[in-house]
């Protein structure tokens, strides 16, 4: 039985260094380019938008809170301790409640046609608003409800508020 194990071949090309170790299987793909090394700078100053770290020991466990509103719109808040802040919308609407054979599927193209206008903006223009927030929007639906969700920085929080309204 012949042993089927990639040879390692050496050579000193170049003013008597060695190469590295070749396998034989890999001299017939062609040879992949060195990349130049990757040169960062640390970053010396704060960051004006995101708040300073603090050690786990020196912050509060983080609680959640439910608030009730007189008009029957519960609100669920938690600090998490991140400069990003997620800020989401959640209806009892979801595919439970269309009708067949009058409105099949109303829920899936209600996602498909979240966040591209409103009264106020347009597609590009509502893209742009959260984009210049830092953030980012997904809609979902599901059998028992529907979720619009922003993910943005903090200071970003009231303008993603104004844009969901």
């Amino acid at each position: 039985m012949r042993d089927e194990t990639p040879q390692i071949s050496t050579s000193s090309v170049g003013g008597g260094k060695l190469d590295p170790p070749v396998h034989s299987a890999s001299v017939l793909s062609p040879p992949v380019p060195s990349l130049p090394p990757i040169h960062s700078k640390i970053l010396t100053t704060p960051l004006s938008r995101i708040p300073a770290l603090k050690p786990a020991h020196m912050m509060e466990v983080p609680t959640t809170q439910t608030t009730r509103l007189s008009n029957g719109l519960t609100i669920t808040s938690q600090e998490h301790y991140s400069p990003l802040c997620t800020f989401g919308i959640i209806a009892d609407v979801g595919s439970r409640y269309e009708i067949p054979g009058t409105n099949d599927g109303v829920s899936h193209l209600m996602e498909l046609m979240a966040f591209k206008s409103t009264n106020k903006w347009n597609h590009q223009q509502l893209v742009q608003k959260i984009d210049d927030l830092g953030g980012m929007v997904t809609c979902n639906s599901s059998r028992e409800q529907f979720l619009f969700c922003a993910d943005v920085l903090r200071d970003g929080m009231e303008a993603t508020m104004e844009i969901m309204r």
